[in-house]
């Protein structure tokens, strides 16, 4: 079986001098954090699938995940929670016993994907709905063909698919595999105009 919490931190812990300082001092907030503190965090957004997860049914494991996005918000207030944070950091919650470590590994994460939770100008979740109109085209022009004639050229179906990572269209060890490889290989969407020259 693969250890996702080694591979997950290998590719996302940030490694510097005074990462065990960051720590105690992050652990120190989660502690002491509670969600009407922070009043940015909904705890029935971050409930409203987690009870489906056997993990969750222990609620100290939810008041966690609450906490650890009660200090996200304090450390990153131009962003702020945003619904969907929740199925982005319970992978975290699950594999890390240390809440600075599953904090670090979400901070982590959300740096790469700050910009689908920020509303100024065009999101890059709208972006990647885009990039993703074009793959179709060239991937799979009949369900593309379907979807124009439809007026269905937005594909606001697969916004929530984008913005979680497929994080509840999927299972779980599976959402954690798919994460890993994308991790691994740092797609680059700007590959997809290349998809032509390699289909059929």
């Amino acid at each position: 079986m693969v250890d996702h919490m080694n591979l997950l931190a290998i590719y996302l812990l940030p490694v510097h001098a005074t990462a065990v300082q960051q720590n105690q001092e992050v652990q120190n907030m989660i502690q002491n954090a509670t969600t009407s503190q922070g009043g940015a965090v909904d705890e029935e957004k971050v409930s409203e699938w987690l009870w489906t997860l056997e993990f969750y049914e222990d609620t100290k494991n939810l008041a966690r995940m609450a906490d650890i996005l009660v200090v996200y918000a304090w450390v990153d207030p131009a962003t702020g929670y945003c619904q969907g944070m929740s199925d982005l950091l319970s992978p975290f919650v699950v594999l890390f016993k240390d809440d600075a470590d599953a904090f670090w590994c979400f901070e982590m994460l959300l740096r790469r994907m700050r910009e689908k939770f920020q509303m100024d100008g065009p999101t890059g979740v709208i972006k990647q709905l885009q990039a993703l109109w074009h793959i179709l085209e060239v991937a799979d022009r009949e369900m593309f063909a379907h979807l124009s004639h439809i007026g269905a050229e937005s594909l606001h179906f697969a916004f929530r698919m984008l913005l979680v990572l497929f994080r509840q269209e999927i299972s779980f060890n599976e959402a954690l595999c798919m994460w890993e490889m994308m991790w691994a290989a740092d797609f680059d969407e700007s590959l997809a105009c290349h998809l032509d020259e390699s289909c059929p």
